[in-house]
């Protein structure tokens, strides 16, 4: 009893009754321990933290379903902007670089055909791929990037690939009901499944013999009929999970995921300089990019 007389600081008209209950000046005072208080504290405490971590999950949740609600929406004028200024960027040549592109035999593929394949004089380029692929959604990135060195793209929409998959839902755009002009490429795409895997374009069967032949993987280019790019050279686990307009601002600095894609367009600049008469020259003239033709 001493020790807790102590503890309280009992003055000597004080008589201590019990540990919650003493005498002070003939008055009974209830004495709320310490570690009650201490108790209390620590569930406030935990209260606010709660509160704090359910409002950052909700806040993510209700981004989620943002940015879930703007696929199929057309991306804003904006990012045209930004593919014409970052298709203007070459960086200097990969001297470890090896072509990620194979050469077929186009005849045994497209018979009868003068190659490299054209439509109305311009060379061809075919894609295959679908709206759920991760790796599709990162390099779509890498040729739109390129296309844009050629001509231009209208009608663009915002897209993610599959939740339900590796690196779930990586941004993108994609190429379904998009338009592209240009006056040295002819661009012919197939996304060939939605987001759902749901059957969305036909694929004819002249590029689908192509494409078996690849095990029917994508993405998956085929550039005037002989050269093959089969996967992405782009990492998707750089971008899944995030939002378009951060693609955007990493294509706009010095980061990893621009440097992939502007080398993965390179290659395919390189390929299709190297087939269209190196056309135009403000392109095909850049020294990364007859650099990279030597290499195919």
């Amino acid at each position: 009893m001493k020790d807790i007389s102590r503890l309280m600081h009992n003055s000597p008209d004080e008589k201590v009754i019990s540990p919650k209950t003493f005498i002070l000046s003939g008055k009974i005072i209830n004495f709320m321990p310490r570690r009650q208080s201490k108790k209390k504290f620590y569930l406030t405490g935990f209260l606010i933290i709660a509160i704090v971590i359910g409002a950052y999950i909700y806040s993510g949740y209700a981004s989620e379903q943002g940015m879930l609600e703007e696929i199929g929406k057309p991306i804003p004028s904006s990012y045209y902007s930004v593919f014409s200024s970052v298709s203007g960027y070459y960086g200097l040549p990969n001297t470890s670089y090896s072509s990620i592109f194979y050469r077929i035999n186009g005849t045994q593929f497209f018979p009868n055909q003068t190659f490299p394949l054209t439509v109305h004089h311009k060379l061809l380029i075919v894609y295959v791929g679908a709206e759920w692929c991760p790796f599709c959604a990162a390099e779509r990135w890498a040729l739109v990037i390129a296309l844009s060195r050629f001509g231009e793209f209208s009608n663009l929409h915002f897209m993610m690939s599959s939740p339900n998959d590796v690196f779930p839902n990586t941004p993108t755009v994609t190429f379904y009901n998009s338009t592209y002009t240009s006056n040295y490429i002819c661009f012919q795409y197939y996304e060939y499944q939605n987001r759902s895997h749901d059957t969305l374009m036909s694929v004819p069967q002249n590029y689908s013999s192509v494409w078996k032949d690849f095990h029917s993987s994508i993405p998956f280019i085929i550039i005037g009929g002989e050269l093959v790019q089969n996967g992405s050279s782009v990492n998707p686990g750089l971008i899944n999970g995030q939002s378009w307009s951060y693609v955007v601002s990493q294509l706009q600095g010095n980061t990893q995921f621009r440097q992939q894609v502007i080398d993965s367009a390179n290659e395919i600049t390189a390929a299709a300089c190297s087939m269209d008469g190196g056309q135009p020259s403000s392109v095909c003239n850049e020294h990364t990019i007859k650099y990279l033709e030597q290499l195919l």
